[in-house]
């Protein structure tokens, strides 16, 4: 064969390469260390090692699926499998020596939810890369080509050292803010307020019948200050500044895995009347989640009388139609 067609490193044949030669995959986040609240994403780098083209199909080496598994651990210890579950499509393969690099949301589902529930914990967070992910008949996660191990990262989120004196002006500058920092000032508000009935039922003077997670600032005044911001006539869910609606909206998707009671219910019911037709979809939406059967006659009229049509629509998915 090779008087015929050469050697396989100048005639017709390829040099054949272990797949772990061929391609590698990183996990690249630009930072380390991210405060409550702070949004990051990270990039997903496919490298191709060889001298030929790496095709990506679900007939070739590579077929172009990614998994993102998160490990929590510090204050709090969770495991978030397929935080990130995705196949590439916009690239038939990559040139020899080249990479494709692929954007990953990381501040989502779970992880976002979580890290926003518990702003005064502080956590290490370790994300584990998978291409082509297939389990194990001992049920470990791994990648189809074994020889090619997993990757990943770490990155910490630091919890909210509080003051009295901090929370207290967060809620007096409210109303004067900007629409950027009202809104990081809703996220906060509805955070501690999460943080506090994820720690169990109180009872006067603590904050729960159990010892809480992790060492927090807790006194009897922050519930109503924190409340209050949310309720007050000119609080997030009020009349907050001219112009300013979209920071009604962006309180009340924050508000969507905080227990309501009546106050609050009709504190998001009084944003149905609301000009803005965004402030409008977003108040049915939160209303819908709540489970409560009195609302069905108001998603009800509002699926036939809204003036907008995205909200008709929302309120019609809500009911169920």
């Amino acid at each position: 064969m090779e008087n015929v067609f050469g050697s396989a490193r100048g005639g017709l044949f390829p040099v054949f390469t272990r797949p772990e030669k061929i391609i590698s995959a990183q996990l690249n986040i630009r930072g380390d260390e991210f405060p409550y609240g702070e949004q990051f994403s990270g990039t997903v780098a496919i490298i191709n090692n060889s001298s030929e083209p790496l095709v990506i199909s679900d007939d070739a080496l590579f077929k172009g699926n990614i998994r993102i598994d998160a490990d929590i651990t510090g204050d709090l210890n969770r495991k978030i499998p397929k935080l990130v579950l995705r196949k590439v499509r916009t690239a038939l393969l990559i040139e020899p020596g080249r990479s494709i690099l692929i954007p990953v949301r990381l501040m989502t589902g779970e992880l976002r939810k979580t890290l926003l529930t518990y702003p005064q914990a502080s956590v290490d967070i370790e994300f584990a890369l998978y291409i082509d992910p297939v389990t194990t008949n001992e049920g470990k996660v791994t990648n189809r080509l074994t020889y090619i191990k997993p990757t990943g990262m770490r990155i910490k989120r630091p919890g909210l050292e509080l003051t009295s004196k901090y929370l207290r002006d967060r809620f007096n500058s409210s109303s004067k803010a900007n629409i950027g920092q009202t809104i990081k000032t809703a996220q906060l508000f509805t955070g501690l307020l999460k943080e506090q009935y994820a720690m169990g039922p109180r009872k006067a003077g603590t904050l729960s019948n159990r010892k809480p997670l992790y060492r927090l600032m807790y006194a009897d005044w922050m519930e109503p200050l924190l409340r209050s911001a949310l309720l007050h006539e000119s609080g997030l869910l009020g009349n907050p500044a001219k112009g300013q609606w979209v920071v009604k909206v962006h309180t009340m998707a924050e508000m969507f895995s905080l227990p309501l009671d009546y106050k609050l219910l009709g504190a998001v019911a009084k944003n149905l009347d609301n000009t803005n037709w965004p402030v409008r979809m977003m108040a049915v939406y939160l209303l819908s989640k709540t489970g409560d059967s009195n609302f069905d006659k108001v998603l009800d009229w509002t699926a036939k009388n809204d003036s907008n049509k995205f909200v008709r629509d929302m309120a019609i998915a809500a009911l169920g139609r």
